[in-house]
C-alpha cells in the first residue's frame, strides 16, 4: 500500500529546490523495505482505531509526509497537521502532499516545545526511539494513539524498547485496539494502537 507512494514521491524530485535538500542515503532510507513494510503495519493499526467524524490528528515525526499522504487520502475526513523538528522537511512535506483538502498544519518544532497537543483526538508516533517521553505524558485520557518503536540501538534512539512488553509499559494504553511485532532484517519493529 505505502510502496505506491514511492513514485509519486520521486516525481517531486525533478524541481531543485526539493532535491536540493535530500541526500541520497536520505531517500534510500526512507523507501528502504523495512520502512515500507513498517509503514504498511502502521496503516493497518491506524485502521483499528474507532471511527471519529472529523477527528483532528497530529503526526509527530512525520519526515517526507508520505505516511501523511496515505492518512489524508485514505481518510479525507480527518485533518491532519503535523510536527517535525528538521527544517528542512516542511518544503518537501508541503509540496508532498499539495493540494490535500485535509493537509492541516505544518510545525517545525521538538515535539517538547509543542504546547497544543490536549487539541487531538488523535496522536500519531512512528519514531518514539527518536525522543523523550514528555509527550506521551501530557495526553489526554482517552486520546487514540498510533505508536512505533523498534529495538535498533543508535546514538539518536534515546529511547529504544528491546520488546513490545517493554513498550506497553513505556506507554499503557487502557485499551488496545492492535498490536504486532515484525521482524525485519535489522531489527524488530512494534506497533501500537489503541487508547491512552
Amino acid at each position: 500500500m505505502i510502496e505506491l507512494y514511492i513514485p509519486k514521491f520521486l516525481d517531486i524530485l525533478y524541481e531543485d529546490s526539493i532535491r536540493d535538500n535530500l541526500t541520497f542515503n536520505e531517500v534510500r532510507d526512507s523507501f528502504h523495505s523495512n520502512q515500507i513494510i513498517s509503514k504498511n503495519d502502521a496503516a493497518l493499526g491506524f485502521s483499528k482505531l474507532p471511527i471519529l467524524t472529523g477527528d483532528k490528528v497530529l503526526y509527530i515525526g512525520s519526515w517526507f509526509g508520505v505516511f501523511t499522504r496515505y492518512l489524508c487520502e485514505y481518510y479525507p475526513n480527518y485533518t491532519v497537521d503535523q510536527i517535525d523538528m528538521d527544517h528542512r522537511l516542511e518544503k518537501i512535506n508541503k509540496r508532498f502532499c499539495l493540494g490535500l483538502p485535509n493537509y492541516g498544519e505544518y510545525f517545525n518544532m521538538p515535539v517538547d516545545l509543542f504546547e497544543n497537543l490536549e487539541q487531538y483526538s488523535t496522536v500519531i508516533n512512528l519514531s518514539t526511539e527518536h525522543m523523550s517521553d514528555d509527550w506521551y505524558q501530557r495526553l489526554l485520557p482517552g486520546t487514540r494513539l498510533l505508536m512505533q518503536c523498534n529495538n535498533f540501538a543508535m546514538p539518536d534512539h534515546i529511547n529504544t524498547c528491546k520488546t513490545m512488553d517493554e513498550m506497553k509499559l513505556r506507554y499503557p494504553l487502557t485499551n488496545i485496539n492492535y498490536e504486532n511485532t515484525i521482524e525485519l532484517n535489522v531489527y524488530n519493529r512494534f506497533t501500537i494502537a489503541g487508547i491512552k
